[in-house]
């Protein structure tokens, strides 16, 4: 900068990816993560740990993120935990979680689960801190505070529900019958 002007263009470091909204960007690790809206009106997921933005979701996550109908109320949280940096992004619109593991450059959904319909909804982690006493995270429902830890096997008392989605086993498109698996 200068005495002027404390923000001076930096030379090549034109990025042509918008922040859709104030709420969906972090910091991870080196890089920033935030969702995007390219110059199609496309929605993604990118991150850049220098001038040049690269997208990190998948085509299916941009499907998703299409379907909320509206991403102006999407949030983010970063956090560490056992050498894993994870951007969590949710969506109260779209009612989904989508979380974003940095190291393995890998995606998988948070959730819980809504007794009352039967169906998955969005993960009720809002803001999270890191503490000396572990990560601290707040209920988006209740306003309660809970430890984020890997010995605890409930959601705030409540049940975590898993599920599991394998791929297509064979490789002809042939029916497969399994007598028993491991």
């Amino acid at each position: 900068g200068d005495a002027d002007n404390p923000f001076v263009p930096y030379p090549g470091s034109v990025m042509h990816e918008g922040l859709t909204t104030p709420w969906a960007v972090t910091g991870v690790g080196e890089s920033v993560v935030w969702l995007s809206q390219d110059h199609t009106g496309r929605n993604r997921i990118v991150a850049a740990s220098d001038y040049a933005p690269q997208a990190v979701s998948t085509p299916a996550i941009d499907f998703a993120l299409a379907s909320y109908g509206s991403n102006v109320d999407m949030e983010v949280l970063a956090y560490e935990q056992e050498g894993h940096q994870f951007a969590i992004f949710t969506s109260p619109s779209g009612d989904t979680t989508w979380a974003f593991d940095v190291v393995e450059n890998e995606w998988h959904q948070r959730a819980g689960w809504n007794t009352v319909t039967g169906q998955y909804a969005r993960w009720r982690a809002r803001g999270l801190a890191s503490t000396p006493a572990g990560l601290l995270c707040g209920d988006y429902a209740t306003g309660e505070l809970y430890t984020l830890d890997l010995d605890t096997f409930t959601d705030g008392g409540r049940m975590i529900r898993r599920e599991k989605v394998t791929p297509f086993l064979s490789s002809e498109n042939q029916w497969l019958f399994l007598d028993q698996f491991e």
